[in-house]
C-alpha cells in the first residue's frame, strides 16, 4: 500500500534494512558486549552463525548517499555484503572469552545473514567499509 501510494503521489521513499551496527560508544551490539569483561554473553549454536556487521560511520555514509542520489523507491539492505562468523569475533574479543557461555541446546536460527548490496553498483555508490575483524583486533 505504501509503495502504491508513493508511486501515485510521486514520492520517493526507501526502507533500509540495517544489518548489525557496531562502533565506538555503542552498548547494544554483540561486538560491544564481547569487548566488555563484565557483561555476560550467551552464544547459540557454538557461534557458527555468519553475520554482516557495519560500522556506524559507514552507516552514516550510506544514509548520505541515499539522501544525495536519485535512487528508486524500494527496500534496500544496508550492510557490507560480507559475513563473519560469531565464533571468529569471540576469538578476537578483548574479554578473552571469559564472559562467553554457550547455550548447549541447539537453537533454530538463520545460519547466514549477509546484506545484498547490488544497488551500490547499480547507483555507482562507492564506500570503503571498515572491517569488523580489524576493529576487534584494535
Amino acid at each position: 500500500m505504501l509503495n502504491n501510494f508513493c508511486k501515485k503521489k510521486k514520492i520517493n521513499f526507501y526502507i533500509l534494512r540495517i544489518f548489525n551496527v557496531y562502533g565506538k560508544n555503542e552498548n547494544f551490539s554483540i561486538i560491544s558486549k564481547l569487548n566488555k569483561k563484565k557483561i555476560k554473553v550467551r552464544i547459540a549454536n557454538n557461534g557458527k552463525s555468519i553475520r554482516d556487521f557495519i560500522h556506524i560511520d559507514d552507516l552514516t555514509k550510506v544514509y548520505k548517499l541515499f539522501i544525495n542520489k536519485k535512487i528508486l523507491t524500494g527496500i534496500y539492505d544496508v550492510g557490507t555484503g560480507k559475513g563473519v562468523s560469531v565464533k571468529k569475533l569471540i576469538n578476537l574479543s578483548r574479554s578473552n572469552n571469559k564472559n562467553v557461555t554457550y547455550i548447549k541446546k541447539p537453537i533454530q536460527e538463520v545460519s547466514k545473514s549477509i546484506a545484498s548490496i547490488e544497488y551500490f553498483k547499480k547507483y555507482n555508490m562507492r564506500i570503503k567499509f571498515k572491517n569488523v575483524i580489524n576493529y576487534m583486533a584494535e
